[in-house]
């Protein structure tokens, strides 16, 4: 499933209201790779003086981003290939995550749009004894399938976004694995909210 650009693009408008603020953004696919290609477009924060700086110029500039931000990802998002073999949705969560944990930003967001359903050599959540097993027990899950492929680091302040995509056929699958995925992130320090946005 692929989500729609222009409601992403309204999420991201939404999570950052203030137009002083700066803004870097990265954006990726879930797909069958480990590594995390990204695209990423940034605006400096404005000086926030009045006499140094154009109000109206900085609210064409921020405008101007946010039209980049949309362009980016309905073109990424129109070139994804779906119906794969499999989804490795941990590694490259894990990874995004540990880059976002590094950066400078006061505020630390994740905007995650997929239905969770990991399907890798790692861990398969279409496996009921897999899946069932995480539900049951979301840390143990992690400590020994997940974490040897990558740590999650102390998500403390981590604003955690799920924006879970269902689909009729695979529902309850798609329920567990948000129950999953909901509890090992805000065990490590990350606020999570599902469908908030």
């Amino acid at each position: 499933m692929v989500p729609d650009a222009a409601r992403i693009s309204s999420a991201v408008t939404k999570l950052v209201p203030q137009e002083a603020d700066g803004i870097s953004l990265s954006f990726g696919l879930l797909d069958d790779l480990s590594g995390a290609s990204l695209e990423e477009l940034s605006i400096a924060p404005s000086t926030g003086s009045a006499a140094m700086e154009n109000p109206k110029k900085r609210q064409r500039e921020v405008a101007e981003f946010h039209s980049k931000v949309k362009q980016m990802m309905a073109a990424k998002l129109s070139g994804a290939e779906i119906d794969k073999n499999y989804s490795k949705i941990f590694i490259k969560l894990c990874k995004s995550l540990n880059n976002l944990q590094s950066a400078p930003a006061e505020r630390k967001v994740l905007v995650l749009y997929s239905d969770l359903l990991e399907n890798s050599e790692t861990a398969s959540f279409y496996k009921e004894d897999q899946l069932s097993e995480a539900v049951k027990n979301a840390d143990s899950f992690y400590n020994n399938k997940l974490k040897a492929k990558c740590a999650l680091p102390d998500m403390s302040g981590v604003e955690i976004y799920l924006n879970v995509m269902r689909e009729a056929k695979s529902d309850v699958r798609i329920s567990k694995a948000e129950q999953f995925g909901s509890r090992l992130l805000e065990s490590q320090g990350g606020v999570v909210k599902v469908d908030a946005i």
